[in-house]
């Protein structure tokens, strides 16, 4: 029921826009539970994540994997985005149309991902995939891993919580879940972004992060996918925009750019990871309406 203000560490109602609570509550909670107590919440919440995770995965196989009808639309989609780089024609009219098509998943997928969200954050992506990851044998890192959890000094944004296999349209699937939420999205100088209607209760903080903690249970090169095609989703809705001689950025860009730069702020990865899907020229223009 609460929206999170991120500028003023507050969460308000979303109906009456009192403040609930802010970053206070960590302080008493930790005056009240002290480091072991800390330490246990901090796993509990870890396994609820887990859960919360494999509830998705199952969902997944449900909604897409096993529907004829979203994996046709998802096939005909990615035909249409390639390649990735160029822009789309009339992408107003692809992109709505295969919302249309696939309306009924994204109650329950947006309801999976603000639950992941609400129990994690993320902050540092895969760095160098091409690097092997730790031998399960190297029983120093575990015990390094629990005394510096212990301490409170480890950082539980970096963490894999799930095992996972390829997925299907897995990164499209996530690019076509954004572009469904920013409608009801909108950019408040003040508050940064708000849920347009209390009736639609979407908390921007966790939309992103549940995002950017799905996205970091699978390859990297997922992740890349799906922020090439929010650029292409940018450029191509720019072109139309301008074709139509539209003067004001489109709101879903203005949302769309505030997803790729809350991506770069909470990941702390360097610019160019977004730069090298989206004009400098949109991002300066973006950056006058902030």
């Amino acid at each position: 029921v609460t929206c999170y203000i991120d500028q003023m560490n507050t969460w308000y109602d979303m109906r009456t826009h009192q403040e609930v609570t802010n970053n206070h509550l960590f302080s008493e909670i930790q005056d009240s539970l002290g480091t072991f107590g800390l330490n246990g919440l901090d796993r509990l919440l870890c396994f609820m994540i887990v859960k919360e995770l494999q509830n998705f995965l199952r969902l997944y196989q449900r909604v897409i994997l096993k529907d004829k009808t979203a994996q046709e639309t998802l096939r005909a989609l990615q035909k249409v985005v390639s390649p990735i780089k160029g822009i789309i024609a009339n992408s107003a009219k692809i992109y709505s149309s295969a919302i249309a098509k696939t309306q009924k998943i994204w109650g329950p997928y947006l309801d999976a991902i603000m639950k992941v969200a609400i129990l994690s954050d993320i902050q540092a992506h895969y760095k160098d995939p091409s690097l092997p990851c730790p031998k399960e044998d190297n029983t120093l890192l575990y015990e390094i891993t629990a005394y510096l959890e212990a301490a409170g000094t480890h950082n539980p944004l970096n963490k894999i919580y799930i095992t996972t296999k390829q997925l299907s349209f897995f990164p499209i699937v996530n690019f076509l879940f954004l572009i469904t939420q920013l409608p009801k999205l909108q950019y408040n100088k003040n508050l940064g972004m708000t849920c347009r209607k209390p009736a639609d209760a979407i908390d921007w903080p966790p939309l992103v992060l549940g995002l950017l903690t799905l996205l970091k249970q699978f390859h990297s090169r997922y992740t890349e996918q799906f922020l090439a095609l929010i650029g292409q989703f940018i450029r191509s809705s720019m072109e139309q925009s301008t074709s139509q001689k539209i003067p004001e950025m489109p709101a879903d860009v203005v949302g769309a750019l505030m997803f790729l730069e809350d991506y770069v702020h909470f990941t702390k990865l360097p610019r160019r990871v977004v730069e090298a899907h989206v004009p400098n020229f949109i991002f300066d223009e973006f950056r006058t309406i902030l």
